[in-house]
């Protein structure tokens, strides 16, 4: 059984990996949205 500070040290690290991760995955949605919305204005113009 590992001490509460290692527990608590560990889970700090996970949150603040999962945080990075939803940051990242924010930014391409973003991205992505951007490039779709391009894409159909595109598709109307055509």
């Amino acid at each position: 059984m590992k001490p509460n500070d290692d527990i608590k040290n560990e889970l700090d690290e996970i949150l603040r990996k999962l945080d990075e991760a939803e940051k990242e995955f924010t930014s391409k949605m973003k991205e992505f949205n951007l490039q779709e919305t391009a894409r159909n204005d595109q598709q109307t113009t055509d």
